[in-house]
């Protein structure tokens, strides 16, 4: 006996069986649209769909992948990953400049400026996305959610006590900032300069 076969017996024979899965489904809906990738949805849906309907297979579901969407569905606007690269790049201009935190504002700063610089946001990422005043783009929530799944990841890290404020990890650093770091520390502390003649 199946997984499915076994949730399906569940989800039909009990009433408690099927408000959970419809609460687990409902929550995975809610990440897959926090994601900014409507793959996910798209996967969530199919999984409840294959519970309902009794097809052999149930869909793996993860929050960080990116599915291959059918071809009838075209992603205009930027994804998680593909914003991740921008972010590591903007935080690694601002610790050339001797910047080693940055906040959430900044960060989307620094991304929104690069991403207009290249034209690069599409109509979908400048949509309103939230009822609250104010505009909130959608490339904000995408941004967001880059951010977790790089925290995730051990691209960057955040105190706790300071949770919107982001440093990158040494493997982000590059080799020469590294460097140019140490000697401006070590020259620092010596505190004295030879004057070479």
């Amino acid at each position: 006996m199946t997984i499915l076969t076994t949730l399906r017996t569940l989800i039909n024979g009990s009433p408690t069986a099927q408000k959970a899965t419809q609460d687990l489904i409902q929550i995975l809906a809610r990440e897959a649209i926090d994601s900014g990738n409507p793959g996910q949805l798209i996967a969530v849906a199919a999984q409840w769909e294959e519970m309902l309907e009794g097809r052999s297979t149930l869909l793996e579901f993860s929050q960080n992948s990116q599915r291959a969407l059918p071809a009838s569905v075209e992603v205009d606007y930027t994804t998680a990953d593909q914003l991740r690269p921008i972010v590591i790049e903007v935080m690694q201009s601002a610790y050339a400049n001797g910047v080693t935190e940055m906040t959430t504002g900044s960060i989307q700063k620094g991304v929104d400026r690069v991403q207009q610089h290249r034209g690069a946001w599409t109509d979908a990422d400048l949509e309103d996305v939230d009822p609250r005043p104010g505009i909130q783009h959608r490339w904000k929530r995408t941004l967001s959610q880059a951010l977790r799944n790089m925290r995730d990841s051990g691209d960057i890290r955040n105190d706790p006590q300071a949770y919107y404020t982001y440093t990158l990890c040494p493997k982000n650093i590059p080799p020469q900032l590294r460097a140019a770091e140490e000697s401006y520390s070590v020259e620092k502390t010596t505190g004295s300069w030879e004057v070479v003649g």
